[in-house]
């Protein structure tokens, strides 16, 4: 199209392709379809949709916990309370209070298929506006490989599979973050970054994975800037987010014991480390020490507190020191990607109860380093492999709720687009960690998916060992990956120390 003069078409026609890849994977199943009397992540956003528009807020966080409590913070709740609404006028009998429960009519699935989508739209692809284009996907090249890279963004297919196929709504989660990270890189706009932020905080729980990395990036600014000036700063940026937070939490802070409950739901300590396997340190390590045996219950959230903290201290301090060292002003933003990235894998390797679903928290960070093409136009192989692992560590999940056709599709769709299938002399590329883990994965996810087709139930008295075999290889690769992200971390900031010489003498002479 964008040589033969219907260039203007090309935005309207990645728009009406991604909607229509993320529709289509709509009409398959989901979680817990038909599979009473829980059922699944559909039916607790359909209760929870149900509960806040009949019920008074004092209620919404202690209503009959034992059938999906609300444990979202409270713009979850806003949201299904608008949702809920819209939706009653089309049908009352959906969100009908008690009598709903399990209810999966045509009309509903299109209704919540519809909300997800729409909800996408509004949050997560309004960040790509003309005005506030994202930075990662501009380049100095023509404007169709911003559009190749932009379609890439929107058909990330682990968020598809879990948003549009198992049905959950982190696009919004995603969205608002993004939007808080343009304000960071706008450099001008900080307060709204912090609005933006809090916001994604309070819509799950799951963006605290971001903190550190905004946290130190808005405190290493304020270092930069000096006393007087970074400390005014600080001071505005801290009564932001009080306030924000206030706004938020606000109905739920009288009596003081509401809000503890909100806290308890949103964070279960009690649940223990880890509930489903998932590609972590505790569920990868559980195959050889049982951690719930070996140590007292009340003794692992403080390891893994612990563990998490020393996880994230390597890149906090390495930024600080940067922004310590260089002059007032500098241009850091190469390094937002790689923070984003090391602040919430960190948080998904090391800390408590994480679920599979959270490892599209850091892949927001290696999507922005993917597309971050000041360089050129080479895509990061590192972003590629691990985008397709976190898309296999999540196929246990997709293949319960009967996504596996759809899981097959969209990856090698996305692949495709991105090129990922050029095999021309791979042997002959240079020695890199990258080739040979590379080497090492691929040839596993194929093996484990071929094992499983024709093997389906290899020891009967092991029924998870595939799900454990797959948690292995995930971890291992997201363990490889968080530590490259510290080496290119490093480089990124030496570059920019050089860069500085490099102009600092040229002056002088």
């Amino acid at each position: 199209m964008a040589h033969t003069g219907l260039r203007h078409l090309t935005m309207p026609v990645i728009i009406l392709v991604v909607g229509l890849v993320k529709w289509c994977v709509g009409l398959g199943g989901y979680s817990g379809a038909a599979d009473g009397p829980m059922f699944g992540d559909f039916e607790a956003q359909r209760h929870w949709m149900e509960i806040t528009q009949f019920l008074p807020m004092k209620e919404w966080y202690r209503f009959d916990l034992e059938y999906w409590g609300l444990d979202y913070p409270p713009l979850t709740a806003y949201h299904s309370l608008l949702l809920g609404k819209t939706g009653t006028l089309f049908s009352p009998s959906w969100f009908a209070l008690d009598s709903s429960r399990g209810f999966e009519s045509a009309g509903l699935k299109a209704f919540m298929r519809a909300s997800v989508l729409l909800g996408e739209v509004a949050v997560y692809w309004s960040t790509f506006d003309s005005t506030l284009f994202l930075w990662f996907l501009r380049t100095e090249h023509r404007l169709f490989l911003q559009q190749i890279n932009l379609l890439l963004f929107l058909l990330q297919p682990a968020l598809i599979l879990i948003d549009n196929g198992h049905f959950q709504f982190n696009s919004i989660m995603l969205g608002l973050t993004l939007w808080s990270l343009v304000f960071l890189r706008n450099g001008q706009r900080d307060g709204l970054a912090c609005v933006a932020f809090v916001a994604s905080l309070g819509f799950k729980q799951m963006s605290l994975y971001y903190a550190p990395a905004v946290g130190v990036w808005l405190i290493g600014k304020c270092w930069n800037l000096g006393r007087v000036e970074g400390s005014r700063l600080l001071v505005k940026l801290s009564l932001t987010t009080v306030g924000s937070f206030l706004v938020v939490f606000g109905p739920f802070l009288h009596p003081l014991s509401e809000l503890q409950q909100v806290l308890h739901r949103i964070f279960p300590f009690a649940r223990g480390i880890f509930e489903d396997k998932v590609a972590n340190f505790w569920c990868a390590s559980n195959t050889v020490l049982k951690w719930k045996t070996l140590l007292p219950t009340s003794a692992l959230p403080p390891l893994a507190l612990a563990l998490t903290f020393l996880s994230l201290l390597p890149s906090a301090i390495h930024f600080l020191y940067l922004s310590h060292t260089l002059p007032k002003g500098t241009n850091l933003s190469k390094l937002l990607p790689v923070l984003v990235w090391e602040s919430a894998m960190s948080f998904f390797l090391f800390s408590f109860q994480v679920h599979e679903k959270s490892v599209l928290v850091p892949l927001l960070g290696v999507l922005m380093g993917m597309f971050d093409l000041e360089g050129g136009e080479e895509i990061d192989g590192w972003g590629v492999l691990l985008n397709n692992v976190a898309v296999f560590s999540l196929y246990p999940l997709l293949k319960k709720d009967g996504l596996s056709l759809r899981y097959t599709v969209i990856t090698f769709l996305w692949n495709y687009i991105l090129g990922a299938f050029n095999f021309t002399n791979p042997l002959r590329s240079p020695p890199s960690l990258l080739k040979y883990l590379s080497l090492l994965t691929y040839p596993a996810i194929f093996l484990l998916h071929a094992l499983e087709l024709f093997l389906p139930e290899p020891i009967p008295s092991k029924p998870d060992l595939y799900v454990v075999l797959n948690v292995l290889v995930c971890f291992g690769v997201y363990l490889v990956g968080w530590l490259a992200g510290l080496r290119r971390q490093a480089e990124v900031g030496w570059g920019l120390e050089l860069g500085l010489g490099a102009r600092r003498e040229e002056k002088d002479s």
